[in-house]
This record gives C-alpha cells, structure tokens and sequence, in this order.
C-alpha cells in the first residue's frame, strides 16, 4: 500500500489501542505504522535488482517485524515515550502494514528468514482511493469513542475495522475469478486501478498470456512467455537470478538486428495499457557478449 495509507491505518489503530490522545502520540502512531517501508532505503545502494530483493523482505516479515517493534520500543523508552502495552502495541502497529501489503500484488516476504517465498492476494490496488477514503472517515469516526465494547476489545475491533474493506475486495475477486473460471481455469484475477470496481484478468494460454481489462474484455493483448534459453541466461547471473525469482507472470518483447537479439522481460502484475512497465529488463544479446539494462543499472558481461 502507499504511505497516506498505512498512516492513516495507524491513526485509526491509535484510536482503538491508546487511551492518549493529542497530536504526537497521532503522529507516532502513523509513523510507526509506516515504518516497515524503512527497507526502501536499500535504493541508495544503486543496484536496483537489491530493492527487488529486499522491499517488502524483512522488515515485512512477521519475525521481522517483531525486532523492529522491540528496536522502536527501546527508542521510545529512549526518548521517554511511554504508553500501556507499548511493544504489543507497536507490533500490532507494523503487522497491521505487513498484512495490508499482503492483500496487493506486489508480494511480500512474511515468512523471512525461513522462506523469500512471496505473498500476494491479489485484492487491492497498490493506491487505492476508495480505502483511503474510509480510513479518513474511521479516523474522525472513533476520534472520541466512549467507553463502550469497542474499548473492551480494542484490538480485535482494530483489526474488524482496518481489515473489513481488504476482505470484502477479496471476497469480490475471488467470486469474480471463480466466475470465470467456470469457463477457462487458466485465468487470474489480479488488481488494476479501482478494484473492486475494475479488475485486471490474465489467461495462461500455454506459451502466451492474454490480458484485458474488465470494463473493456474486447481489447485483448497477448503477451509472449520466455523460453528456456532465455532462462538459461538468467541462471548465469546474481542479478539476473534476482529478476527471475520477482517475476510471477513474466513475458518477452523479442527484437532481432543484424548479430543482436534484444530481449526486453516484465511482469504483467505492473502491465496497463494506459502506461509503460516500470519493471523491464532489457537483455542485450550481441556477438559473443550480453549486456542488461535495468531501470538506470547497466552492465556488460561476456557471453554466460
């Protein structure tokens, strides 16, 4: 989820979990729940096959995502906040983003160090007006609760209040997916802007995808899958192994010259028709050399 997002997730939270009030302990809430998202400073390295990595990796992991709780609780005793289950509260705070970023399509590495194996449900859109929007309201909502069941439980009533749109949109998807599939079971049902109102579709036609929109499921565009020696050539390299491990549904645009072949590799979880893939790899095949560019990082290898 973007950052307005998981701010306002944590002011809510606070809502429900702190009996202070007043605008430093808002802003600490918000803070801390967008503190997961620390892990995009790996983007200074330079080398953006390390952001593909480590975004959304420990910090996003429920183990992770404890010691980052337990190093922002010493902070606070540090800085002498305090407040009644503060730890237990700062967990709450981050695996309320963990689990947020889990209901994108992004992927996210929740079970680090154990597995990189990344989850994805595929039921809201990275930037989503629509819950931003209720999050707001929430927020002025439960501003001034008074005591009633919600202050008896107030972290299950956090997580009713903060999860019920993530799941309703799940809910939709999938009685949407299980819909089409009655058709074609090769189909997946993925996010695009506005779900739930829009839904991005995929069909696994063997070598190929086709991919449509659905408010426009005449207008289908197919997309070519990579064969095994292009594989073979991601195998041969630490980036490119990075590349190949974040693809989920990945295609090839082909391109022959005279002794150059450019391959130029992405996912269709970040294809639209209405904007280019921010997430391309191009692999220069020339003579008895390969080169891959990949968003500003290039480098020349011989032939692997």
């Amino acid at each position: 989820m973007d950052p307005v997002t998981h701010f306002c997730s944590g002011i809510v939270a606070k809502n429900f979990l702190t009996k202070k009030r007043g605008i430093t302990t808002t802003i600490i809430f918000g803070l801390v729940s967008m503190s997961p998202d620390i892990d995009n400073f790996i983007g200074i390295s330079g080398n953006p096959f390390l952001y593909l990595l480590h975004h959304r990796g420990f910090t996003h992991s429920f183990l992770g995502g404890f010691i980052l709780a337990y190093i922002l609780y010493l902070i606070s005793k540090m800085i002498k906040y305090s407040d009644d289950k503060l730890l237990i509260n700062l967990y709450i705070l981050i695996l309320i983003h963990i689990l947020l970023d889990v209901f994108t399509n992004y992927g996210t590495q929740v079970f680090l160090p154990f597995s990189n194996s990344r989850v994805g449900l595929n039921a809201i859109f990275i930037i989503d007006p629509i819950y931003l929007i209720i999050l707001i309201i929430l927020y002025f909502a439960t501003k001034r609760r008074v005591n009633t069941i919600f202050s008896s439980y107030p972290i299950v009533f956090t997580f009713i209040l903060i999860f019920t749109y993530p799941v309703m949109t799940l809910l939709i998807k999938t009685t949407y997916e299980f819909k089409l599939k009655g058709n074609n079971q090769n189909i997946i049902v993925t996010t695009a802007p506005f779900s739930p109102i829009f839904w991005k579709i995929i069909e696994d036609k063997g070598d190929n995808y086709v991919m449509y929109l659905s408010y426009k499921p005449d207008e289908k565009l197919i997309y070519k899958k990579p064969d095994k020696n292009l594989y073979e050539i991601l195998d041969k390299e630490e980036n490119l192994q990075i590349f190949k491990w974040f693809l989920k549904y990945p295609y090839v645009n082909i391109k022959k010259e005279t002794n150059k072949t450019i391959y130029e590799i992405a996912d269709l979880r970040f294809e639209f028709p209405f904007r280019q893939n921010p997430f391309i790899l191009k692999i220069i095949v020339e003579n008895d050399n390969v080169t891959y560019i990949f968003m500003h990082y290039h480098k020349n290898l011989r032939y692997i």
